[in-house]
This record gives structure tokens, sequence and C-alpha cells, in this order.
């Protein structure tokens, strides 16, 4: 009979956060909201078994994933402590704060990140086909970031653009056919 081994849970380490540090992208996708809803669906991101997973790196905007904060400002960003302790079982008591973006603002900063890191190597970054509509529930959330994506694509140079009015004609797109509803037209029209 073969014994049974038992693998220990190991969770992310929460570094010092703050309003220009903090945690976005998928981990923030991953983060259960007040309503009890997420935008992914990877809680595992949070915790790995050790000698089994890989842990996945936390991103930290302006640490480990380009920050967007010169575009963006503080919008979206959100302190989130007590409710990450509670969720996630997290032991954060060494910590002020933390703060992490909401789910626009992290599906921001990830498509920002991979498009400055891919089209600046020139190959194809549109590798978050279907985004909005997989992690955006709320008709609300996906209007709020195609307004900001306006704002995101007027700060981009011109090699730029061409690459993410592409890839937001194709969320758009994606949407209408997948959700049942068409967006404003007006906000399609500034990707066309």
């Amino acid at each position: 009979m073969l014994a049974e081994t038992k693998n220990t849970t190991v969770y992310c380490s929460i570094p010092e956060t703050t309003v220009q540090n903090y945690i976005t992208g998928q981990h923030a996708l991953n983060v259960l909201s007040e309503d009890g809803t997420s935008a992914d669906w990877h809680p595992h991101i949070w915790f790995w078994e050790e000698g089994v997973q890989k842990p996945i790196p936390l991103s930290i905007a302006g640490l480990t994933i380009r920050s967007t904060n010169h575009i963006f400002g503080e919008y979206g960003i959100i302190e989130c402590k007590d409710w990450l302790s509670a969720t996630k079982q997290l032991d954060l008591a060494h910590l002020a704060n933390v703060y992490r973006a909401n789910y626009v603002r992290a599906l921001l900063d990830l498509i920002h990140h991979s498009m400055m890191e891919r089209v600046s190597a020139h190959e194809d970054w549109i590798c978050w086909k279907g985004a909005v509509y997989d992690w955006f529930d709320r008709e609300e959330d996906k209007i709020e970031f195609y307004q900001k994506c306006v704002i995101l694509k007027d700060s981009l140079a011109d090699n730029y653009k061409k690459w993410f009015v592409e890839w937001v004609a194709s969320e758009i797109h994606h949407d209408n056919k997948w959700g049942g509803y068409e967006l404003d037209s007006r906000l399609s029209k500034l990707f066309t």
C-alpha cells in the first residue's frame, strides 16, 4: 500500500501596496467582490499545492507589470485588506493597507502591459480575445471598460493604436455576437 502524502497549501505573499503599486491583472480579477462574484474563475491563482503546482507571480503595477498610472491616475484602485483577509484567508496583519485594481482597471492594465510587451517585439499581442465577454457580466462594467479604452487609445503612439483599435473592435463584435445585446453605437464608432 502506498503511503498517502499530504501537500501543503501555500498562499500568495502580499507585499506592501500603494495606490501607485497595487495588485492588478489576474490576481485582481480573481478577488471576490462584495456581491460574491469575481471577474475570472481561477481562485487557485491565490494559492497552490507545494510541490504540485507552480505559483503564478503576483502582478503589482509598476513593479511586475507596467504601470498605467500616467494614463488613469487612481481610477479603479480600491483598498481591500479586510475583504481580502476574509475571502482569501490571508494573514495581512503586517500590512497597513492592501490596494488592488477593480475588474475594469485590472483588465486595462493587462491589455496595456501585453500590448507594450508584445507589439514592441512585433508579436501578435491579441491574446485576450473574448476577455470582456468572459470577465464582465454586468453591461455597465462593459460600457465603463470601453469608455476607459478611449482614454487608453488616446494615450498610445500611432504604432500601438492600430493593434489596440483592432482588438477593441473584435471585443465589441464578440460581445454583441454572444451577449445578445448591442453596445452603445456611439462607443462602437470610436473604434471603427
